[in-house]
């Protein structure tokens, strides 16, 4: 009876044990669907926006982050669309809430949502705020961009003419052509 006991036990052990892994996998494979979902409508929005249509790209966006909450690529995307409309505090807004909820953006994508707040700063003359986006993305990504971007913004607004010239050199060695141009200009006087 002792051994039936123990029989039934592991059994029942057992059952609970593969009810629990199918649940799991049910759970991942259903995250795996909400993102796939809001990443093809991402894609779709991105064409909209490309074609200008910038309403049903908000919307696509929106049924992007409705159906899977977070969601950073429809927030970058409605980001680069307030941006491109002058609504620089609300692109801000939304470079911030796609950089706090990084989720699943790769790194290049990453720097260009701090590169793209940073030119929503200096549009709105937060400076120092731009050069701290700068420097997280020189510092973070290695952007010869980012390198260059914040030459121009140290010379034109800062008055660092040595720091701009500093930054411009790293960005031409890392490949910006614009870099040696602006040296030409700026800095062998």
């Amino acid at each position: 009876m002792k051994n039936k006991s123990i029989l039934l036990f592991l059994f029942l052990f057992s059952f609970l044990i593969v009810l629990s892994c199918k649940k799991k996998y049910d759970q991942e494979e259903f995250e795996s669907k909400r993102i796939n979902k809001a990443d093809s409508l991402v894609r779709i929005a991105y064409s909209k926006y490309e074609s200008k249509d910038f309403d049903k790209a908000y919307d696509l966006c929106n049924q992007a982050i409705a159906s899977c909450p977070g969601f950073s690529r429809a927030t970058v995307l409605m980001g680069k669309m307030k941006l491109e409309d002058e609504e620089y505090s609300t692109a801000i807004e939304l470079f911030t809430i796609a950089i706090n909820n990084k989720g699943i953006m790769q790194d290049y994508e990453f720097a260009e949502v701090y590169e793209k707040r940073a030119f929503a700063k200096e549009a709105l003359k937060d400076y120092r705020g731009a050069l701290v986006d700068y420097d997280i993305l020189v510092n973070s990504y290695d952007s010869r961009y980012g390198y260059c971007q914040r030459g121009i913004l140290k010379h034109n607004f800062l008055d660092d003419a040595n720091g701009a010239c500093s930054d411009w050199s790293i960005a031409g060695e890392k490949g910006d052509s614009r870099a040696y141009d602006l040296i030409n200009e700026f800095c062998n006087n």
